[in-house]
This record gives structure tokens, sequence and C-alpha cells, in this order.
């Protein structure tokens, strides 16, 4: 596994977008706010209750995860409605019949 960026390596970047797991904390530290994502409001928590859709533990989470990336990055090219999305990948993989508010708490 990849070392995470650090504060200097990410400055750098002037990245445009932040996609963040934990620390969760970081779009609140004085030293990042100058960053272009973080100035413009584009710092975005990936689901991780139960599990991580993005990072841990590796799991078919991850395949959920890939459509939340792109549904939430890249709106008009993933114009899907996710909430379906996850109804249907939680019936497949979990056979679980996902209601408004577990969908909710799953995608806070």
């Amino acid at each position: 596994m990849a070392d995470p960026l650090r504060h200097r390596q990410t400055k750098g970047a002037a990245t445009d977008m932040v996609d963040l797991t934990p620390p969760r904390h970081i779009p609140t530290l004085p030293d990042w706010a100058d960053l272009p994502a973080i100035a413009q409001g584009r710092v975005y928590l990936a689901p991780a209750v139960p599990f991580g859709w993005i990072d841990e533990p590796p799991s078919v989470n991850r395949l959920i995860g890939l459509l939340w990336a792109g549904h939430t990055l890249y709106p008009a090219v993933y114009p899907e409605d996710l909430r379906a999305e996850a109804g249907d990948f939680y019936r497949r993989f979990y056979r679980i019949e996902l209601d408004d508010e577990q969908f909710e708490a799953l995608s806070q």
C-alpha cells in the first residue's frame, strides 16, 4: 500500500477535489485551508459505515464505492440514482433490503 499523501505533497499538487477516508478532520486544520479543494468545498467523505466503500477493508464494497465516487465527482457522467444502485448492491451482495433510513446512515 502506498504511503498516504502528506500535507506538503497535497498542497504542491493544488488538488481540486479531495476524497477523505479517516482521518476526516483534515478539512478543519488551518494549514489545509488554502488547498483549492478545501477552499472550494470540494471535500468528499467516502461512506465508511459499517465498512468503507473506498478503502478498508478490501471487499466487494469497493464496487459500490466506484459508483459513489463517479456519482459524487462527475454527476453528469454518472447520473444513476445512487439510492437505487445501493439498494440493488446490498440486495445482491448482502441480501438486505435497504430502506431510506438505512441508506442515509450508510451514505453519510
